[in-house]
């Protein structure tokens, strides 16, 4: 993983320094070393590689195991002695107030160094934020001249002749989707305004993603209490179809990938939260292939299992890459370690009655066995039409389960391979184009205010009639729905 280098004294942090410290240092030594300030482009290189490892919990971990000796200790300063007396400087009088400045040279203007927090829902959908930078902006009188207006001789009154202000001005950044702590976005020309007609200079926005925020489907699940997610997702032959704009992809395909990413993340956040990984159990059943199989990657005989148990039993780990943007807003990817826990299958008919029922049954027992923890969350994945009569009464049967934070909270989402007629949250059964999406409107669980908020705020038509139901659902917002289970 590491070619000897001493990370820490790269970035001048010690063993010990927090995230904050890291981010910190990272900040001072780049501005240092840039190669637009003159720095060395190979000392710079070397900053962000420090950066990329000491700001990740995962991979600062392995460092340090790897290079136990490994710090940095400031040097001690010594005092200087003081200067030799020498001759003393003849002062110049202050030029008159109504002098005309010197002509200057054109030059650059200076970058910009501004830090972003975007909320994790943000990171996760992209989209636009407007943010207020201070800089320095020509003058809007003297145009940046620093002459005054009838008297190219005399000084602008304006600015006092220094031809730019310090102003605060507001800008809008694209935020693009999947965008991770530590990336950085440049804006070019956004910096301070350049002098003598240079060039402006450019602004780099450092990206930190807040937290998962908890924005539960239920008001009564909170943090600190044991919570099982089941998700009931379709296996058969209608997940074979391709969707539409995804280079030959299958609903199976995007599906599968949809979940595996989510475990991962799950598991990602548990560690690095330190919290318990055992208070969050995960329930996966497929159907179509078989009337009710059970999906844990190598735990697969099993119907439910924790975050702990999750993590060390993936049936394999591929090697995927990711687009990294470094500071100078150059493009590149890098490679990360893939759990799979569950492969694409689209094959078969079985209906989902048999797996409706064992989840009802998961439910049951954690309502028994957990009254006083948050209640369950059931997921159904489905891309088939299938009979919705005996499913209203599970369904009924299943929000029935009740306890002390709530009852059990049930949301079905319809895929569908057309993406651009998704009809997501609808606040009546009259919004829906047949019977059985109406069905299934009646079979979800209210869509808390919480939930509202959160999706309202992404553009979705949400209200308080709303259900936890969407009807030929785009990807994104399967996405954003597993989201909201990120406890």
């Amino acid at each position: 993983m590491s070619c000897g280098k001493n990370y820490y004294e790269i970035l001048q942090v010690s063993r010990q320094a927090t995230a904050k410290d890291v981010t910190k240092a990272y900040r001072k030594q780049a501005r240092k070393s840039h190669p637009d300030r003159g720095g060395d482009n190979k000392r710079m290189t070397l900053i962000n590689i420090a950066y990329g490892i000491l700001q990740d919990v995962g991979k600062r971990h392995n460092y340090n195991l790897a290079h136990p000796n490994f710090d940095y200790v400031p040097p001690k300063s010594t005092p200087k002695p003081p200067p030799k007396p020498g001759p003393i400087p003849k002062t110049e009088p202050p030029p008159k107030k109504d002098k005309a400045p010197p002509k200057s040279v054109p030059r650059k203007g200076a970058d910009l160094y501004h830090s972003l927090n975007i909320s994790w829902v943000e990171a996760i959908a992209g989209g636009e934020r407007k943010f207020e930078v201070k800089r320095a902006e020509n003058c809007a009188r003297c145009h940046g001249t620093g002459h005054g207006q009838t008297d190219s001789s005399s000084r602008c009154s304006f600015c006092g002749g220094i031809g730019q202000l310090k102003k605060t001005s507001a800008f809008m950044i694209k935020i693009p989707k999947g965008v991770e702590t530590g990336q950085k976005i440049r804006l070019k020309g956004i910096g301070d305004s350049g002098i003598g007609g240079g060039a402006p200079g450019d602004l780099f926005v450092d990206v930190t993603v807040s937290p998962y925020e908890t924005v539960p489907f239920g008001d009564g699940i909170k943090k600190g209490k044991q919570s099982c997610h089941i998700y009931i997702v379709s296996q058969s032959a209608a997940m074979s179809r391709i969707l539409q704009k995804q280079s030959g992809r299958t609903m199976a395909d995007a599906v599968a990938d949809i979940l595996n990413r989510h475990i991962r993340e799950l598991v990602i956040k548990k560690y690095a939260e330190k919290a318990a990984p055992d208070d969050v159990y995960v329930s996966i059943l497929g159907y179509g292939n078989g009337p009710c199989t059970s999906i844990l990657g190598r735990l697969a005989g099993r119907y439910t299992a924790n975050i702990q148990e999750l993590a060390g039993n993936p049936i394999r780990i591929e090697t995927r890459t990711r687009k990294v943007t470094d500071i100078n807003g150059k493009t590149a990817e890098e490679s990360i370690d893939f759990p799979i826990w569950v492969e694409p299958i689209g094959k078969g008919n079985a209906p989902i009655y048999e797996s409706m029922v064992k989840a009802a049954e998961i439910a049951g027992k954690w309502r028994k066995d957990h009254p006083n923890d948050n209640p369950p969350v059931i997921v159904t994945v489905s891309a088939e039409t299938y009979p919705v009569g005996d499913m209203s009464k599970i369904a009924r049967r299943l929000r029935s389960l009740g306890g002390g934070s709530g009852e059990v909270i049930l949301a079905n989402i319809d895929l569908s391979d057309n993406l651009q007629h998704e009809i997501a949250f609808p606040s009546s059964a009259g919004m829906l184009p047949d019977a059985y999406a109406k069905t299934l409107f009646n079979m979800s669980s209210p869509l808390p205010e919480r939930m509202n908020s959160a999706f309202k705020y992404l553009g979705y038509p949400t209200s308080a009639s709303s259900r936890a139901f969407v009807y030929s659902a785009r990807l994104e917002t399967l996405i954003l729905v597993f989201a909201q289970l990120m406890l």
